[in-house]
């Protein structure tokens, strides 16, 4: 009678654990989901914001203290404000989320005799959504101003007919047709590389950001041919400083 009472028992504690390993595994998947669109959140915030500041600088050559300047430029403190209220959301959804996945699995633990690390996350857990390392992306965009470094018409980078930066294998962010072949510094801060071949640019912003400037599709086989360059690797640069020409 005994042994098929501590039997039953047993069969009890293996269906609970099961039961309770079921819903780890959904609160995973929800987890990784609230992860995975603050993910595209902060990538869809850097692309937004380099536009808005791109189209910021064409008009700003032409009238500088425009309304039109003015709302840009208020925009561009706006959209990483508006962005980062968003990912506070999700990161307190997903933390949230997190906490439910640890106390099923302490349950088991509980069950199973096992020692259970007690821990309150909902007590820190706003303090958390509104600071922590990935937010502070948004802190960046809001104190820094990247201007575009040409004139001309904005494009997706999906459209651009070249997979390294369609498929955006060195990373997000716009194309532009150019207007003239005038290249400009888009940040304050300095160029850490120009290419051999004169046709990318790489800079690093007073706050950190680094950010790749790539003129022309295999303008590579040029061998520079085309390109001048007024600005030496390694000098420092402010917002709009002439950095080459292309021909």
């Amino acid at each position: 009678m005994g042994a098929n009472k501590r039997n039953l028992s047993d069969e009890q504690r293996v269906i609970a654990d099961e039961l309770d390993k079921i819903q780890i595994d959904q609160l995973h998947k929800a987890t990784l989901n609230f992860s995975n669109n603050s993910l595209e959140t902060k990538k869809l915030c850097v692309t937004v914001q380099i536009a808005v500041y791109t189209l910021l600088a064409g008009i700003y050559k032409e009238s500088p203290l425009s309304n039109l300047v003015i709302a840009l430029e208020l925009l561009g403190i706006l959209i990483p404000v508006l962005f980062y209220a968003v990912d506070v959301v999700l990161y307190f959804y997903q933390d949230r989320l997190r906490e439910n996945m640890n106390k099923r699995m302490d349950e088991i633990k509980k069950r199973n005799g096992l020692p259970v690390r007690s821990e309150n996350r909902s007590k820190r857990r706003l303090f958390r959504s509104f600071f922590n390392g990935s937010q502070i992306l948004y802190l960046g965009l809001i104190i820094v101003s990247i201007i575009a470094p040409l004139s001309g018409e904005i494009v997706a980078l999906e459209k651009v007919p070249d997979p390294v930066f369609a498929e955006k294998i060195v990373g997000d962010g716009i194309a532009i047709l150019p207007e003239n072949g005038k290249i400009y510094s888009p940040v304050n801060g300095k160029l850490v590389s120009v290419a051999a071949t004169k046709h990318a640019f790489g800079f690093q912003s007073e706050e950190g950001l680094e950010i790749l400037i790539h003129f022309g599709l295999e303008t590579v086989g040029l061998n520079g041919e085309g390109f001048t360059v007024h600005k030496q690797e390694g000098s420092n640069v402010k917002v709009g400083d002439l950095i080459a020409e292309v021909d």
